[in-house]
């Protein structure tokens, strides 16, 4: 491989990235959190409005904060923690979950609808 064709490989792999970031699903700033629990009625937040949730799961309490326009688990009581490392979420369609806890925080816009979506 030469010199060349190793930087058309880079070239299209910046490429892909960058059209992926302004084309893609994930696209905009989202309006709204909802927060979802099996058996019981969705929690629907502005993203607006800085608060606090805490929300019982078949293990025990989560809690969600919405702050800046942003949300984020916070605490949960699984044990890997993934749905807090998620981190703060921002983008219409961006999604967290507590699987063992069976909370969910979903991210959209309720102006942008989607008819369908192929990958």
């Amino acid at each position: 491989m030469r010199k060349g064709d190793k930087f058309i490989i880079i070239l299209a792999i910046i490429l892909i990235g960058y059209l992926y970031n302004i084309t893609g699903f994930y696209h905009g700033i989202a309006q709204e959190a909802r927060i979802i629990t099996p058996g019981q009625k969705d929690i629907i937040i502005p993203l607006t409005r800085n608060a606090s949730f805490t929300v019982e799961g078949p293990l025990g309490n989560s809690i969600i904060v919405v702050e800046n326009g942003k949300a984020r688990f916070t605490r949960s009581p699984c044990r890997g923690q993934q749905c807090v490392r998620s981190g703060w979420l921002e983008r219409n369609g961006t999604f967290a979950a507590c699987l063992p806890n069976r909370v969910s925080l979903f991210l959209n816009d309720p102006e942008q609808t989607y008819d369908t979506i192929n990958f």
